[in-house]
């Protein structure tokens, strides 16, 4: 009677604690990506999220220009919390530190750097992974999954809160950014502002002071957590430059895991530029 008693009270533990672990709001599942990725196949609960937070507006938008087949990551259990975790970046050999304008060189570079990131961001938990509003060179226009830049974003270790919007509503508002709060924000902005032969943020920090001034935005996540930034659109011309752009997105999403990453010093690796393609406050 004692030793039923004790299993009885054994198994009754064990499912309080599993209960309990369930209902924390951290995943034990974690993103990555593999070479078939198609796709995005994100949780019910952002799915839930986005339908009750973003109605559909009625105007019709013309579909941005950067559509492509979009594509999905899969979902793996792991046992090590990302916030114990910080990449280290390994010293390059004296091969992969030439210069980039040799070609056989440039490979190497983005597969060494593209490990790093796979490597970082392969350690989330989904309960770590941020939200991202991204917006164009034009005002208020984003992207759904339909977009190589939804793709980037995922990359990148974030979620994009426009990721169901419809190919004709991808023109959003003040009210909708700030009804799905994203916690991190980029906006891409035209070669004079920053761009391969920029040498100051002059204009740059006149554009960001703008855009963060809209209505409603002082009180979303992204700001009061100081993860706004812009980006060159000119990076996303070569496939250098898409890298560079997915590390400095990564970087600013999870500094904890790439804070030994200077991904100024990357970007002038892989594209030879001495120009400035990033600005944040």
């Amino acid at each position: 009677m004692n030793r039923r008693k004790l299993y009885k009270s054994v198994f009754l533990f064990v499912l309080v604690s599993f209960v309990l672990f369930s209902s924390s709001g951290c995943s034990r599942k974690r993103l990555v990506y593999g070479d078939d990725k198609t796709q995005s196949a994100i949780t019910e609960k952002t799915v839930e999220s986005e339908q009750a937070q973003s109605p559909e507006p009625k105007k019709d938008e013309p579909l941005n220009d950067f559509s492509e087949n979009s594509e999905n990551e899969q979902e793996v259990n792991t046992e090590q919390k990302s916030s114990d975790i910080k990449i280290k970046m390994p010293e390059q050999n004296k091969e992969q530190a030439k210069t980039s304008e040799q070609g056989d060189t440039v490979g190497a570079i983005i597969d060494h750097y593209s490990k790093i990131l796979d490597q970082g961001i392969g350690t989330l938990y989904e309960c770590h992974i941020p939200y991202v509003y991204l917006e164009l060179e034009e005002n208020y226009l984003t992207v759904n999954r339909k977009s190589y830049l939804h793709k980037l974003i995922l990359e990148a270790g974030g979620y994009n809160r426009a990721e169901k919007r419809a190919d004709a509503s991808l023109r959003v508002d003040n009210a909708w950014i700030k009804r799905n709060n994203p916690d991190v924000i980029i906006k891409f902005v035209s070669s004079p502002v920053l761009g391969f032969g920029v040498k100051n943020t002059e204009k740059a920090s006149i554009l960001y002071k703008s855009f963060i001034a809209r209505d409603g935005f002082d009180g979303l996540s992204a700001l009061i957590n100081q993860k706004v930034i812009l980006l060159s659109s000119e990076l996303l011309k070569t496939e250098q430059g898409k890298l560079s752009a997915k590390l400095y997105i990564a970087k600013t999403m999870h500094p904890e895991l790439f804070s030994d990453m200077n991904v100024d010093s990357i970007y002038k690796e892989l594209t030879g530029s001495q120009g400035l393609c990033f600005y944040t406050a």
